[in-house]
């Protein structure tokens, strides 16, 4: 049966419930929460873990994405600094960052860190693409949290919440983690507990505002989560999109570790319940299995996301749309217009979705971020006016709006590029 409309089911993309010690919450999507600077839990109790597991691009298996980013940070540096000798700049880097995050206006000034940024990307380059090694060196668990296993010869699948080392919450996907202040907010989390019991029992609780959050959770009753960055291989070259996260040189790992792990982890770690499954890149179509997964977790009944570029023919999509619960497409109009007939494949392909909307009651939802760099703002609202849009706010045959679409700015290893005042009010104003 289709879940029908009412207050407890999100029919847009504010996913998070926050929570204050009565018991009370509002919603903010993932992005407004980070924007609002809500995201610091540095010390709360954390689902990672027993409710997440993340699967990095060289198969090596962690509690949350967070811990992965840690290891490979610490990892290029070790890296970097057997080419350029230690960092020159380091002392004044962390002086004049914020724990070396964001880069200060005037980092210009600093010499040395113009020098090492001229040998960054080639350095980059030259470190991920050695990573890839299909079986490889083990990771000291005691010296790089978060570290469970690999997809080869080891997974130890962890069953417990962790206390949060960091300061703030980076990653959607980990955001979205339920957390808790202390073990007595823990109790606020009916949805992780309860599912879709827990979430329609608790609809009254909606306000508008909270003083203060004590705990968070997803407004969606499928408590676990992985993410599945299923390789690097992407036929696009965005010049805003990190080196360690795409190359065309990558192997794509074997069908059968693949299937070996899936296997594994329903068995043993959620017992055999639903689990978001959330495949990203690289571009996730692009491997040559990919349908055979997506049909092989469908047929333990699992929950399927797929976050892509939207570039493979429609007949592709035709199939994969049968297996999929949520698709990200994410319009890159400078890669897009470098392949002829791409722009629009994107949008027959956004069509091909939202028909099956209107076709099937399965639980769906397609979202629509449209990557803007400076200057294109005006270029992104025409191709936005292409999309069939206003089809989304209808209700599909399951009864619920369709998805949603947003103009995204864009982010490179300094943080949000440069936007004119008039450009930041329109992505404000969304």
């Amino acid at each position: 049966m289709p879940i029908l409309y009412d207050e407890s089911v999100p029919l847009d993309n504010k996913q998070l419930r926050l929570y204050d010690k009565s018991g009370q919450f509002t919603r903010v999507s993932v992005d407004e929460a980070i924007a609002r600077k809500l995201n610091y839990w540095k010390g709360w109790a954390c689902s990672a873990g027993e409710r997440m597991l993340y699967i990095d691009y060289d198969g090596r298996v962690w509690i949350a994405n967070c811990a992965s980013a840690k290891y490979y940070k610490k990892e290029w540096k070790k890296f970097s600094e057997k080419t350029i000798g230690p960092w020159p700049h380091e002392e004044w880097y962390n002086k004049n960052t914020l724990e070396g995050w964001p880069l200060p206006k005037d980092y210009e000034e600093c010499d040395q860190h113009l020098a090492f940024l001229d040998q960054v990307d080639k350095l980059e380059k030259e470190f991920f693409t050695t990573k890839m090694t299909g079986k490889f060196e083990d990771v000291d668990p005691n010296e790089h949290f978060g570290y469970v296993g690999n997809m080869y010869d080891r997974l130890e699948l962890p069953e417990y919440w962790v206390d949060c080392p960091f300061d703030f919450c980076g990653c959607g996907a980990d955001v979205i983690l339920s957390k808790a202040k202390d073990e007595t907010h823990v109790k606020h989390l009916a949805i992780s507990k309860r599912g879709y019991d827990g979430q329609h029992e608790t609809r009254n609780m909606f306000t508008e505002e909270i003083v203060k959050q004590v705990a968070v959770e997803m407004n969606f009753p499928v408590p676990y989560q992985i993410l599945w960055d299923i390789g690097r291989r992407c036929n696009y070259n965005c010049d805003y999109c990190w080196n360690g996260l795409h190359n065309n040189k990558d192997p794509h790992h074997e069908y059968e570790v693949i299937n070996r792990t899936i296997l594994h982890i329903i068995k043993n770690w959620s017992k055999g319940k639903e689990i978001r499954w959330n495949f990203g890149g690289g571009e996730p179509t692009l491997h040559p299995y990919f349908l055979d997964i997506v049909k092989l977790l469908k047929e333990h009944n699992q929950w399927i996301l797929v976050t892509t570029n939207g570039s493979r023919d429609t007949k592709y999509w035709k199939e994969l749309r049968k297996y999929c619960n949520t698709v990200n497409f994410s319009a890159h109009f400078g890669s897009m217009s470098k392949h002829k007939g791409h722009e629009n494949r994107f949008i027959d392909n956004v069509n091909t979705i939202i028909d099956w909307h209107n076709n099937t009651d399965d639980d769906f939802w397609i979202e629509i971020k449209l990557m803007t760099p400076p200057g294109w703002i005006d270029y992104a609202n025409n191709f936005k006016n292409k999309l069939n849009i206003n089809e989304l706010k209808l209700p599909g045959k399951n009864g619920r709006m369709k998805g949603c679409c947003s103009f995204v700015p864009i982010r490179d290893d300094n943080g949000i590029v440069s936007y004119s005042k008039e450009e930041l009010e329109f992505f404000g104003n969304q």
